[in-house]
């Protein structure tokens, strides 16, 4: 049986998620801000089904994903008042889950139809799990070109997010013995950068493709860069953790994966900066402006060029490769200045 949320069929977990969905939708539908609502849909793992399931020994199986939920907002509506409506529901279904149940800031849909192009509106869509509002007026108000090539930008905000947790669990490694909790922290985030490496690889093959088992495929066709075929493996190892996550591999093989990912993932930027292509629009230059102006203090403190008109994020990732590739170990004040800017321009 095919399950909605997951890569596997669990009914324990179908039911819990079943059960949270609907009562989630329960809330929406009798809360005051219903009438200011449009759409709330399920994104993230769970909503393009491929949530991951924990299972350790005897005990049931757990869901290991946060939820993410978007939440699209009628033009009239006060957005102020419907994000403090779901803030509330948050902190409710957080505790009741034991995993993150986020509801992003409310936007509205015209807002959602100039940023389609955007990876994260994109997902959005194509996942289309619409657990608040008609489904089909989903699909009408939020007609995409599921083909369409991904932005180079785009490409490299992926890369730029996944790498900085890359970077956490370096340093998270390098710091002390690990509790499960910072076990599963580490193993996480090289996984998650494992599969964005992979991922950015098909994207710029002007290949969107949405679902990881398409991703995985396409990635096996590649015949570039040199190491496409161990990318691919390594890529093919992290949808194992992502299927059905186990963080119970200590420092010694963490250090060795981590090793592993690091090298892939520098080798896999190199090759993206090398295909950088796309200029950036006036009105880029001066969002990116207003974004390097605020981290200049944090970019100071780096060992690369500060921008000023260049994206922040293809800055950062340069500086990350100096970190990651191990060219230049990190100060107390570089990791507390690479924190601030991802603070900044996220």
């Amino acid at each position: 049986m095919k399950s909605k949320y997951c890569f596997e069929y669990s009914p324990e977990i179908e039911t819990l998620l079943d059960n949270a969905v609907k009562s989630i939708r329960a809330e929406i539908e009798s809360g005051e801000e219903a009438e200011n609502i449009k759409f709330v849909v399920l994104g993230g793992g769970y909503g393009r089904g491929e949530g991951g399931v924990r299972i350790e020994g005897g005990k049931p199986p757990r869901i290991y994903n946060d939820l993410d939920f978007f939440v699209i907002a009628k033009d009239s509506a006060d957005p102020r008042k419907i994000d403090s409506f779901f803030k509330k529901i948050s902190k409710e279904w957080t505790e009741k889950l034991g995993v993150d149940v986020d509801f992003g800031p409310a936007a509205t849909a015209t807002y959602i139809q100039k940023r389609l192009h955007m990876l994260m509106w994109r997902e959005m869509v194509l996942a289309g799990n619409v657990i608040f509002g008609d489904s089909e007026s989903f699909k009408k108000t939020f007609a995409l070109n599921a083909d369409a090539p991904l932005p180079q930008c785009e490409i490299f905000k992926l890369l730029f997010n996944r790498y900085y947790g890359l970077f956490l669990a370096s340093l998270k490694l390098s710091a002390k013995e690990l509790n499960e909790s910072e076990r599963d922290f580490v193993a996480r985030n090289i996984n998650k950068a494992v599969l964005a490496a992979g991922d950015a690889l098909v994207f710029d093959s002007l290949e969107f493709k949405f679902s990881s088992a398409d991703k995985l495929e396409a990635l096996k066709s590649l015949d570039y860069p040199p190491a496409a075929q161990d990318i691919a493996k390594a890529y093919e190892d992290a949808l194992k953790f992502k299927r059905n996550p186990d963080c119970s591999a200590d420092a010694k093989i963490l250090s060795e994966r981590l090793k592993s990912a690091k090298r892939l993932c520098v080798g896999v930027l190199d090759f993206m900066f090398s295909r950088k292509t796309a200029k950036e629009t006036p009105w880029q230059k001066l969002k990116n402006l207003r974004k390097n102006l605020k981290s200049a203090k944090y970019f100071a403190k780096l060992p690369v060029p500060r921008p000023l008109f260049g994206s922040p994020a293809i800055s950062m990732l340069r500086a990350l490769k100096k970190f990651l590739s191990e060219e230049t170990i990190p100060d107390k004040a570089q990791i507390e200045a690479v924190k601030n800017i991802w603070k900044t321009i996220n």
